[in-house]
């Protein structure tokens, strides 16, 4: 019975309302109280086999939950309001692929834990960070010192959520800036694609632990970055340069290194650059290029091409006349990767 006590008050406390939208719904359709049998479609209490009985048994030992009359629905005490709780969250990247809600509950159980999430793909693939929020802002302080004292958490950045948040507007309004710029370049030559051509490298075998900021931030370093696709847990990356000169000098600098957080920067062939632009980076402004001048060999081990024979092809006006074997393969290796 404590257990389902205590799983209510959960369902009820500020931190669940103020994310759980399902809930405040059905509280709106039912004037503020919800249907027990509504709480009976939960998977925790499902997995508790709760019955109504139960379930109104341990409202009766609530100091913060309440039954009406009839005994058929459950609301607070003290209503609901809206409160912001960033100052007292944590923002935990990476995560493992199996680490849960219940995981970092666990984790943080002696700061007696809020809120704590995992967010997931549609997929149902972990999205690799997670939320953990706090009573107050001095036990957040604890559950920092508490993640830092563990050194099996070197590598899983840990930050608070309210500045993170901030950065994160900052990094849409960026988006939405450079949204702008491209809707207002569209009177660019339509001869070839509007960024420079000959500037994107594939990044490979990337560190499991590195996070999107400082893989950006390490590249930056040895070459002026216009675009980062990565997402973090990713094995791999695209990541395209000022121009070409820039993108010469990082991948120079960055693969005479011994210690990088991934293997290699590895140069696109002008036709995986091709279908790179077409297929994967749909944010990046591209208008279909009416001529491909021949191919010469490239000093480029990254190449998908079996042969200098396959990669031949003729032009005929502005269309591939011929396309190589491996033209396919190259299209397929970038659905695979996007």
């Amino acid at each position: 019975m404590p257990d389902i006590k205590e799983q209510l008050e959960f369902y009820f406390s500020d931190a669940n309302m103020s994310k759980n939208r399902f809930i405040i719904d059905k509280m709106e359709e039912n004037n503020g109280w919800l249907p027990v049998e509504i709480l009976l479609t939960f998977n925790k209490l499902k997995s508790m086999e709760c019955t109504p009985s139960h379930i109104r048994n341990a409202v009766l030992l609530s100091n913060l939950l309440e039954l009406n009359p009839e005994g058929t629905c459950i609301r607070r005490i003290i209503p609901f309001q809206r409160i912001n709780s960033d100052d007292r969250t944590i923002y935990i990247e990476p995560l493992p692929c199996n680490v849960t809600h219940e995981d970092l509950h666990e984790y943080f159980k002696p700061l007696k834990v809020a809120f704590a999430a995992v967010p997931k793909q549609e997929s149902g693939k972990v999205r690799g960070y997670g939320f953990i929020e706090f009573n107050d802002p001095d036990t957040m302080e604890q559950g920092i010192s508490l993640w830092k004292e563990n050194r099996d958490n070197e590598g899983h950045k840990l930050h608070i959520w309210s500045q993170r948040n901030k950065e994160y507007k900052e990094l849409l309004h960026l988006m939405k800036e450079i949204k702008k710029c491209d809707r207002n370049n569209k009177h660019e030559s339509k001869l070839g694609w509007s960024q420079p051509k000959g500037t994107i490298c594939q990044v490979l075998d990337i560190t499991p632990n590195i996070v999107y900021s400082d893989l950006k931030q390490f590249i930056q370093k040895y070459g002026q970055v216009a675009f980062l696709d990565y997402f973090n847990g990713r094995p791999f990356a695209f990541v395209r340069f000022k121009n070409v000169q820039e993108m010469l000098n990082a991948t120079d600098k960055i693969n005479k290194l011994e210690e990088k957080p991934f293997r290699k920067l590895a140069k696109l062939h002008p036709l995986e650059e091709y279908q790179y632009r077409k297929n994967v980076t749909p944010r990046e402004k591209r208008d279909e290029p009416q001529s491909l001048k021949s191919i010469s060999k490239e000093e480029n081990e990254h190449l998908v091409f079996e042969s200098e024979d396959e990669m031949a092809f003729e032009q005929v006006e502005g269309t591939l006349k011929r396309k190589p074997a491996s033209y396919n393969k190259v299209s397929k290796f970038m659905k695979k990767e996007k």
